[in-house]
């Protein structure tokens, strides 16, 4: 799972671990049996079941959650290694220009790579010379600097880095994941969404068809704002709040995201 700070990732993590566990809803894979160290992974899901902000991972204390799985057509057996790194250790690579070597031998073993974008989560290019948008009309022209990059810009070097790692005979299955899809306005698909908010990303992605195989989600991890939780409360189940769009197809289960990654050559 890759992305810069508060894209996503942890509370996708807790509310895919909980629809895995509780089968509350149909799912494309099982868990097999119980997993190695739960705790980690059910502290999270608490939190998201209880309608709480799930803490996002800190520098430095990463975790990893080991699921067996099986999947639900083939009957396939496998164990499911998914690193819930930092965002900010991610942010770090664009500054520092240095990828940490455990992060090296993760992709090493991984079979693809999950991509998190938040839709209010974006910076967008700035003109040089006049004054930034971001830090407001006092500032007047300045100069370019590191941290005033754009965000597909910081995503297409996050790829390209996991491409000189990924020594693989076939190619990187990425699944490009927007989250808090519920604050996208409607009625644009993930694919036209991404397309306009960051073209460079999608051309990046197009124009590599024979190193990437990618596919675009639209996922709502809380199923809503956690200012409404009258709302969430009103659904029948916490895994039916859950909210997956891929195209114009909505469904509600999480786990269709690590089938794409893992559908490809052995």
């Amino acid at each position: 799972m890759m992305g810069l700070p508060g894209s996503g990732k942890t509370t996708f993590l807790a509310a895919l671990w909980h629809q895995l566990e509780s089968a509350e809803i149909a799912t494309a894979f099982t868990t097999d049996r119980l997993q190695p160290d739960r705790e980690y992974l059910n502290r999270i899901r608490d939190a998201w079941i209880a309608f709480e902000e799930v803490p996002h991972t800190s520098a430095g204390i990463e975790q990893s959650a080991l699921l067996h799985l099986r999947h639900g057509t083939t009957g396939k057996r496998f164990d499911l290694a998914i690193p819930d790194v930092a965002g900010e250790a991610y942010k770090r690579q664009w500054f520092d220009r240095q990828l940490p070597r455990d992060y090296v031998d993760q992709l090493h073993r991984s079979c693809g790579v999950i991509l998190f974008v938040h839709p209010q989560q974006i910076s967008r290019p700035e003109l040089l010379g006049q004054e930034s948008s971001e830090v407001g009309a006092s500032r007047g022209a300045y100069e370019w600097e590191p941290s005033l990059t754009p965000t597909q810009v910081r995503l297409v070097d996050l790829i390209q880095s996991a491409l000189g790692v990924f020594e693989r005979s076939h190619v990187l299955r990425l699944a490009v994941v927007v989250s808090a899809w519920d604050l996208v306005p409607t009625p644009a698909t993930p694919d036209a969404w991404l397309d306009g908010a960051l073209p460079l990303l999608t051309q990046f992605l197009r124009a590599n068809p024979d190193r990437i195989a990618h596919q675009i989600y639209g996922a709502s991890a809380m199923g809503g704002s956690l200012t409404d939780t009258e709302a969430l409360e009103r659904i029948p189940s916490p895994s039916g709040r859950v909210r997956l769009v891929i195209a114009s197809s909505l469904l509600h289960d999480l786990s269709r995201t690590v089938e794409f990654l893992t559908s490809g050559d052995q």
